[in-house]
């Protein structure tokens, strides 16, 4: 058998004992290498990708704002560590907190004119990035490249719950 393009990435000897194992060191080896390229067009800013992510959500939401759990379940990556990020956020006026007023317990998340400003510096850095990251790719391997990743999804997330 001969040696595989990620068994010499991560210099493995051996060969895996599965494809499916191997498919999936290649998404988490591939994922990694993103991730920490991600940060790039936020590093100016001082904003993490999680921190993004979150404003990102809120400008979807609208003036109603959501729920903390609500940003939670819209993440992109889990963020167990959510209470410090939406404080960081907050202490730079890029969101606001609230208690809902029918009840105490709910906090809504809303983000500031300033967050908003900051979202639309970024958005074309981001969408740059976006294209440079994807660029080994066209559109037809874009596409399929995301159908593989939903059928993944499908499979995984219930497992989650």
């Amino acid at each position: 058998m001969s040696e595989s393009g990620f068994q010499r990435k991560i210099r493995q000897t051996k060969p895996f004992r599965s494809e499916e194992t191997e498919a999936l060191v290649a998404l988490f080896y591939t994922a990694d290498r993103v991730r920490s390229a991600r940060s790039s067009p936020f590093q100016g800013e001082g904003l993490s990708p999680e921190q993004y992510n979150i404003l990102r959500i809120l400008r979807g939401a609208g003036k109603e704002g959501l729920r903390t759990y609500q940003v939670v379940t819209r993440m992109i990556a889990r963020a167990p560590n959510i209470t410090r990020l939406v404080d960081k956020l907050e202490k730079r006026g890029l969101l606001s907190r609230e208690k809902s007023e029918s009840d105490r317990r709910v906090i809504v998340l809303r983000i500031s004119e300033p967050g908003l400003a900051l979202l639309e510096r970024l958005d074309r850095p981001v969408e740059q990035f976006s294209r440079k990251v994807m660029a080994g790719l066209d559109t037809k391997d874009t596409k399929r490249l995301i159908g593989l990743l939903g059928q993944l999804c499908e499979t995984v997330e219930p497992a989650l719950s």
